[in-house]
């Protein structure tokens, strides 16, 4: 192909509407990108210039005086006009750090679009610089259309005469933002000291802002408790430290902390406390974590941050070393930032292994409260399973157990695997002296499949319906004779709704009928469900899989129950009255399973329901 390169040309108004829409989540960032830039500029005259005054970075706000307009001064390293062509006219030109051949570590600012976020606020964006190479100032007035002017100042004029009002004789720069009228609000004094103090808050360069009146405020704080908590060689802290961090905590994640716990990453220059919740938390209801990026606010809601078992810790962070995603407001998940996860997660795991051994008080109150995370953990890392054994309980037919008292108390502990049907099965259970323990909560089932690892020789099962039915008494054999014409009138009646039906003698006796169907016999009704309605080569793979087991349910009526033995008596003499009470216990064993009651379970027990009525009122 022949021809010239060309140049893309631009249009900034649809550049400045995508980061107002689609790259920054608000135009409130306008003032970090300016902190941003500010600070960057204070660094690099740092690395620079040995000896350099002590930077600052100071702000006016548009209503604290002045002439209505924002304004920011840094004594940073400062521009000349070759570099304000480079790196403001340039989209894209952040790489001042590059250019002058400083190093990367400790500047925050990355991808040269920050200025361009000012024209979410204002339609002129003018900047006055004097460089500390002591090259004539310059200036730099950009419009929101895509047009700029840049020059030298030509001392002593008026532009030259702002710039040693706000910065003195120094080097630095001054970035000024006569504000739309619907962006008052944004570069009022009230706004622009809470942002200020929202994304500056830890910075090492002060930041003080100007209010109406004229008094001033510092909003930074570069050494709050938590940066500072531990060494990263224990993770336990002492009580003037932990006052200090629970202060904070309650200050500014509204609680005061269960137990808090320090980390250090040094892969990635990473600083923190994880401070434990207090109260329960949903595992899809994750908070989020504060964190800082190289002493500046990344975001208040950083998610991934922690392994997901740690949902019951809320996290405050600065990092060195990672990357931030082009809004600066997430971390990108790249090699590093997996590293971080991994350690933050291996420092928890050692804080929750040694917390019984140190503070048993400490680790009850945090299972009474974070169980399920504990039970997650242990159910997949032997040695947080085995640090945790003493505690970690389960229900049961019997109470709350430990896996320690499980295994002791039988080789194989049957459990089952839904909450309804341990709430079935557990009275059952307990009156014929099984235990049965209850793995339909989060991780419980995980947990009792490891109660082997616990206790040697144990071991843990689903409890299966013949589990239940092998402990019921059998009737003695003229029971069984006389239950005969009670049994054919009961499994037809319950022949429609595809249920056998049983006899037996157990406790409570209060329970008049047990409705069972355990998940291996639905596997089997599915799985043959699914067979008939494939074509031959699928259905006889689907056969090969097929145990040959039964299918169905069974309803197992109580002969010790009062009403179900006087229905055996007189089976013989009234079928009828028999299959309609049949069909009524069927419905009170489903609704007392937690069974759904599909639409024939619903209407055989209605008219049940209905004939015994009828049968009580008589004609």
């Amino acid at each position: 192909m022949d021809g010239q390169p060309e140049v893309f040309r631009v249009d900034l108004r649809a550049v400045v509407e995508l980061l107002a829409c689609h790259v920054y989540s608000s135009p409130r960032v306008y003032l970090r990108e300016l902190l941003q830039n500010a600070v960057d500029a204070v660094t690099a005259r740092a690395q620079l210039f040995a000896g350099a005054d002590p930077g600052f970075v100071r702000i006016l706000p548009a209503d604290a005086g002045g002439d209505g307009a924002l304004l920011v001064a840094d004594n940073g390293i400062g521009l000349s006009a070759g570099d304000v062509r480079d790196f403001l006219a340039t989209i894209g030109g952040s790489a001042k750090r590059d250019e002058l051949a400083l190093p990367r570590t400790g500047f925050i600012g990355r991808f040269g679009v920050g200025l361009l976020s000012c024209f979410v606020v204002a339609d002129r964006i003018e900047v006055l610089s004097r460089s500390a190479a002591g090259l004539p100032p310059a200036w730099f007035v950009g419009h929101v259309d895509g047009t700029y002017e840049v020059g030298e100042l030509v001392a002593p004029a008026p532009l030259d005469d702002a710039l040693g009002a706000a910065l003195g004789p120094g080097p630095g720069t001054v970035v000024r933002l006569a504000p739309r009228r619907e962006a008052l609000d944004l570069v009022s004094a009230r706004t622009v000291e809470a942002l200020a103090a929202t994304f500056g808050a830890i910075l090492a360069t002060p930041v003080v802002v100007r209010r109406p009146g004229g008094t001033t405020v510092d909003v930074t704080d570069p050494d709050p408790p938590w940066r500072s908590a531990g060494d990263g060689a224990s993770v336990w802290l002492s009580p003037a430290v932990r006052a200090g961090l629970d202060a904070w905590c309650q200050r500014s994640f509204g609680f005061c902390p269960l137990d808090a716990v320090p980390l250090r990453v040094p892969a990635v220059g990473l600083v923190g406390v994880a401070f434990v919740q207090p109260s329960d938390v949903h595992p899809a209801a994750r908070p989020g974590h504060l964190v800082y990026l190289r002493r500046m606010l990344l975001g208040e809601s950083i998610q991934g941050l922690v392994p997901d078992w740690a949902f019951f810790v809320r996290c405050v962070v600065d990092v060195e070393h990672l990357e931030p995603t082009a809004s600066r407001e997430a971390l990108m998940e790249d090699e590093g930032f997996l590293t971080a996860t991994e350690q933050i997660g291996e420092q928890l795991r050692r804080w929750l292994v040694s917390l019984g051994a140190v503070h048993p008080e400490r680790l009850r109150r945090l299972l009474a409260i974070h169980g399920r995370a504990a039970k997650g953990l242990a159910a997949h890392d032997p040695e947080v399973l085995s640090a945790l054994a003493p505690w970690l309980e389960v229900e049961t037919s019997d109470g709350a157990m430990t896996l320690l008292d499980l295994g002791a108390r039988t080789p194989t502990v049957r459990y089952t695997e839904t909450v309804d049907r341990f709430r079935q099965l557990a009275p059952i259970a307990r009156a014929q002296g099984l235990l049965l323990a209850n793995g339909g909560y989060t991780y419980d089932a995980d947990l009792l499949r490891r109660v082997g690892d616990v206790v040697p020789g144990s071991a843990a099962e689903p409890i299966e319906d013949d589990d239940i039915v092998t402990t019921f008494d059998d009737l003695d054999l003229d029971r069984r004779l006389l239950a005969a014409a009670f049994l054919a009138a009961a499994a037809t009646a319950l022949d429609d709704v595809g249920c056998t039906v049983e006899l037996r003698s157990f406790e409570p006796e209060v329970l008049p009928a047990l409705f069972l169907h355990d998940p291996e016999a639905a596997r089997r009704r599915q799985l043959r469900s699914v067979e008939s309605e494939v074509d031959p080569s699928w259905a006889e793979l689907l056969r090969g899989l097929d145990d040959g087991g039964d299918e169905r349910p069974r309803l197992v009526c109580n002969d010790r129950h009062p009403l179900v033995a006087r229905l055996v008596d007189r089976a013989g003499a009234s079928p009828e009255l028999v299959a309609s009470a049949v069909l009524a216990l069927y419905g009170q064993a489903l609704l007392l399973g937690h069974r759904p009651m599909r639409a024939i379970d619903l209407a055989l027990h209605n008219r049940a329901l209905l004939d015994l009525v009828e049968r009580a009122v008589g004609p």
